[in-house]
């Protein structure tokens, strides 16, 4: 479920430059591409350009059952094709930052109506800086319910508790899902972030006001 999690976000993070890379190994713009080939290409340029748990040769076989599954069989031919073209030239040709535009739209899968607005409010070098901070992977973030001390033991491993610069929460390192879990199981902390949890500060909540939260979730706001 992680795994599949992983892909979906890193798909749709970076699907303009997976779209640019769809066309470019293929000499084929998206329209002459069907909309099923074009997401099993997308998951696949991911596995080959992003994501290195995976080997090339297991992405690459797994894209080409892929059509089969959906009935249609004649693209796994096409699909291994530009994979394997893929996979040898992985150099496709990128625009550079001098062109701010159409370096956000295709390196940093942001479109260009979007970069348009953010230049201005942000500036060129500002809106750029903006994108490239988007396509980051967002670190785990914990607000603590007890003393960190009482969090990591040494076999758990080489896990770091980084204070960030909300009060209570932190940053956290080599920390693996069962941990998470097993610190909101025992009430010691959860996993949060801190934007969403910057709200409550706002909502002046003081002993014997009754608050409704009317999208939950885990609750980590209400908490």
């Amino acid at each position: 479920l992680a795994l599949a999690e992983n892909i979906t976000i890193g798909v749709i993070k970076n699907l303009l430059r997976l779209q640019y890379l769809m066309q470019y190994h293929s000499d084929r713009n998206l329209k002459s591409i069907d909309p099923v080939v074009q997401k099993i290409l997308a998951i696949a340029l991911y596995h080959l350009f992003f994501f290195d748990r995976i080997p090339a040769s297991a992405a690459v076989y797994q894209a080409v059952e892929q059509p089969r599954r959906f009935g249609q069989s004649k693209a796994a031919g096409f699909v291994n094709a530009v994979l394997l073209k893929a996979a040898r030239d992985p150099a496709a040709p990128l625009p550079p930052r001098t062109s701010a535009a159409d370096y956000a739209n295709i390196v940093l899968s942001h479109p260009p109506e979007l970069f348009l607005k953010l230049e201005q409010l942000l500036g060129k070098e500002g809106a750029l800086d903006f994108c490239a901070h988007n396509q980051l992977e967002p670190p785990v973030i914990i607000r603590a319910s007890a003393d960190i001390s009482d969090l990591v033991s040494p076999s758990d491993g080489p896990i770091t508790l980084t204070p960030h610069e909300q009060s209570g929460m932190y940053v956290v390192t080599g920390a693996r899902r069962a941990h998470l879990a097993s610190w909101a199981a025992r009430g010691l902390a959860q996993a949060q972030d801190p934007t969403a949890a910057a709200v409550v500060a706002h909502l002046h909540a003081e002993p014997g006001r009754t608050l409704l939260d009317r999208c939950a979730g885990l609750g980590t706001k209400t908490m």
